[in-house]
């Protein structure tokens, strides 16, 4: 792919001030870049373009600074370094040089990596546009727009990618396809993508990677109420996910629980479940499996076991950073909620008031007050 470069300009510095002159107008020189930079950025924040920090390097200087970044990046994931940091060096590369799509999408990585799910999106976006049509690029943007929830436009970044590939489109694009439609209530297109992932060419060295196609097919069958049907397809997911160690074997675990549960079958959710718990130290897998189980004692009528494991599941995750969004939000809602059944009004209070500092305009906040006064 040849990507425009911008023309280099030539600057030319007068250097042979005298010491003292050189000072003095050193300090008035400080003095008017402060000056020009602060109108700049006044300016630029009214208008919403940033400054023109663009940068006039020679292709060989531009792959020089990139190769270092990307160098960088990589001693930044492994040490587990500030990711925060690099992505400010990575933006100022952007700024410094806009028509470099290769640095737009090594600030999408960072990004993502620190799930600004909002920016990475930005960045795939500015990498696209020096290639509509590349493969990998629509299939991280499809990805970003999903996790967004912004389902037509990933499958619109999804469906671009599978027409630029062709048949080389591997088995993800079609996944992910199938999740989409799934969601937005389309289960045949949801089945026939499925379909298509079971046969595409797997990503890299994969060699097990129809379980997530199977474990979608378990998804459509439930949808369609056939439940036997998308146990049978589920036990297929969990067989080759055994083999596979990139699988999300605790999501297909946590699906046969689900589909036990449609099927009445209580006792063997819970014993999944359990299982799930112990084995698995996922932390996302184990606030799933708490929730469930917590349901299920709900269900039997074991208020206190139930009220007990969404408390477990906010004491564990209440100070996980990556925990304080919608999610954990909802689980003190429940919390409270189930409290308030229970006739636990203080511990009821405690957890309405963790629920307001997570977020103050929580849909159930309102009702959860009324009911304590």
């Amino acid at each position: 792919m040849t990507t425009p470069r911008p023309k280099p300009r030539q600057h030319s510095i007068e250097r042979g001030l005298s010491s003292t002159a050189a000072i003095a107008a050193l300090a008035l020189l400080a003095l008017l870049i402060a000056v020009g930079v602060y109108l700049a950025v006044s300016r630029s924040g009214e208008t919403d373009h940033p400054v023109d920090v663009r940068l006039n390097l020679t292709p060989e200087q531009i792959d020089e600074r990139l190769g270092a970044l990307q160098k960088e990046f990589q001693t930044v994931l492994q040490e587990k370094l500030d990711r925060a940091r690099f992505e400010a060096k990575a933006r100022l590369f952007t700024e410094q040089v806009p028509d470099e799509p290769a640095g737009h999408v090594l600030l999408a990585q960072v990004r993502m990596s620190l799930n600004k799910w909002e920016e990475a999106y930005t960045s795939w976006a500015h990498a696209l546009e020096s290639d509509p049509g590349a493969y990998e690029l629509s299939k991280m943007a499809g990805f970003c727009a999903a996790r967004l929830s912004r389902l037509e436009q990933a499958v619109k970044h999804y469906e671009a990618a599978a027409g630029s590939a062709g048949s080389a489109t591997d088995c993800e694009v079609y996944a992910a396809l199938g999740r989409l439609y799934l969601s937005l209530n389309q289960p045949e297109k949801a089945e026939a993508e499925f379909n298509l992932s079971l046969t595409a060419p797997a990503p890299g060295e994969k060699t097990n990677w129809k379980h997530d196609a199977y474990s979608g097919l378990a998804d459509v069958a439930a949808t369609r109420g056939d439940a036997e049907a998308a146990l049978s397809w589920n036990d297929r997911a969990i067989k080759l996910a055994k083999v596979d160690s990139s699988a999300d074997t605790v999501g297909y675990h946590i699906q046969k629980a689900r589909i036990y549960m449609d099927l009445g079958r209580d006792d063997d959710a819970l014993t999944m479940l359990t299982h799930t718990w112990q084995t698995y130290p996922d932390s996302q897998g184990r606030i799933e499996s708490a929730r469930l189980r917590a349901k299920l004692y709900e269900r039997a009528g074991q208020l206190d076991k139930a009220v007990n494991h969404i408390a477990l599941i906010c004491d564990m995750h209440f100070n996980e950073l990556e925990r304080q969004d919608l999610v954990l939000a909802d689980f003190f809602a429940l919390l409270a909620e189930w409290q308030i059944k229970a006739g636990q009004k203080d511990q009821a209070k405690i957890a309405l008031a963790n629920l307001e500092t997570l977020m103050p305009q929580h849909p159930k906040a309102a009702s959860l007050k009324k009911q304590l006064r």
